[in-house]
């Protein structure tokens, strides 16, 4: 295909001098090795960021794995419930209009990844001035997320200008691509039609990663010693579940060769530690958050692994794109998915269990299942597993998928 500038507009880019990497990144980087010239756009300040960086000008270049990364100034905030985070939206939004053209190559596709929506018009504004192919990513469907999540009404205000600005970018867009399995769905019930739309997963990297000294991996490695371990790895908030894993590991605390670690941190990891005392369980570990290159040999000493929601919502009916799940697959770990809703990657590549969210008595029954389960069968789930990432998850296939989408604008 003939060699393109693209140009990616993400308010929440991540890279690796910034302290990890993003899905933009990762594709980037592999764009640009086939040849095309690739510039990302992104906040130098938010919640996502391990380092975040501050300077006077109005924006800073760097330069990362072939990628020219322009990073935009924003202002700190230590809330991101907070009002100065959606206010970063339309900072954001303007000082994209406000880089001089020589900051970047004459772009022949302008890509805008949401969460934040407010950008959409930026990007399309940007789209029109250089008569580039304007593609609109959605990671989340806001506002409608937003709207189930935080049980806000559908005629607030602010809900009803970001309605606006979706249909607004599905309607301008000459390519949608989701995260989000059903998206098509949405589009239907939003009165969107004939607009070409792809899914493209939230990948991973389909690499051996090495094991490097972890103090929290010596610690995980002792408490869990021969035991079964079902663990569970990522964010402790509130839509995560993981309560359910905590009193599934009640019912099962009489089963001493059973042990549940669970790694990282979040809003609701005090409140579960608490809780697991009230219920005097020896059979659980909390462990510490570490960063992305040591959680990978924790994976790799679960024996199954466990995604969970906590809210039972219309909005799971359009499918899920999690990070973590892709984490699982790469190591092979069959998952006990404890989920209700549509698009169900684990019943799709056959990985795992899926019993409803929120029944802590199903995930204890199918722990049980796993552990007394003929071994062909489980050795038949993580090859599965493994193959989901080969054929699907993995970013060298994602890329290719994207650029043969791309390709298809210009013919």
């Amino acid at each position: 295909m003939n060699k393109l500038n693209i140009l990616f507009i993400n308010h929440y880019s991540i890279t690796p001098s910034k302290g990890g990497a993003s899905r933009h990144y990762e594709i980037g980087k592999r764009l640009s090795r086939n040849g095309h010239d690739i510039t990302l756009i992104g906040g130098c300040y938010h919640h996502h960021l391990k380092k975040n960086i501050s300077f006077d000008s109005s924006f800073e270049i760097s330069y990362e794995d072939g990628i020219k990364v322009i990073w935009l100034r924003l202002k700190k905030y230590s809330n991101p419930q907070g009002i100065q985070r959606f206010i970063n939206w339309f900072t954001f939004a303007v000082r994209i209009l406000l880089l001089n053209k020589e900051n970047y190559k004459k772009p022949d596709v302008i890509y805008y990844s949401s969460v934040s929506l407010v950008g959409v018009i930026s990007a399309f504004i940007l789209s029109r001035i250089y008569r580039a192919k304007f593609v609109f990513e959605v990671r989340d469907i806001w506002p409608l997320s937003i709207q189930e999540l935080k049980s806000i009404s559908k005629y607030n205000p602010a809900i009803l200008l970001l309605r606006l600005i979706e249909k607004f970018g599905y309607k301008q867009a000459d390519l949608i691509i989701s995260t989000i399995p059903g998206l098509t769905k949405h589009l239907s019930k939003s009165g969107i039609k004939d607009k070409h739309s792809f899914h493209s997963p939230n990948g991973i990297e389909n690499i051996e990663y090495p094991n490097i000294y972890s103090s929290v991996f010596e610690e995980i490695k002792e408490k869990q010693s021969t035991k079964f371990v079902v663990g569970y790895a990522g964010s402790i908030g509130t839509p995560n579940g993981v309560e359910t894993l905590v009193e599934a590991a009640k019912v099962l605390k009489e089963n001493k060769d059973i042990f549940f670690t669970i790694v990282g941190d979040g809003p609701r990891k005090k409140d579960l530690i608490n809780l697991s005392k009230k219920y005097g369980l020896n059979n659980i570990f909390f462990a510490d958050r570490v960063p992305r290159q040591e959680v990978h040999q924790i994976i790799e000493s679960f024996n199954i692994a466990f995604h969970g929601q906590s809210i039972i919502t219309p909005l799971y009916d359009f499918g899920i794109s999690p990070n973590k799940i892709a984490d699982y697959m790469l190591h092979g770990k069959p998952v006990i998915n404890a989920y209700s809703g549509g698009e169900d990657p684990v019943e799709k590549y056959n990985c795992g269990i899926t019993v409803p969210a929120l029944d802590h008595k199903s995930i204890a029954g199918s722990i049980l299942q796993f552990k007394n389960m003929d071994k062909e069968l489980f050795l038949r789930m993580s090859a599965n597993a493994k193959e989901a990432i080969s054929i699907f998850y993995d970013y060298d296939v994602i890329t290719s998928r994207l650029e043969f989408q791309l390709s298809g604008l210009f013919e």
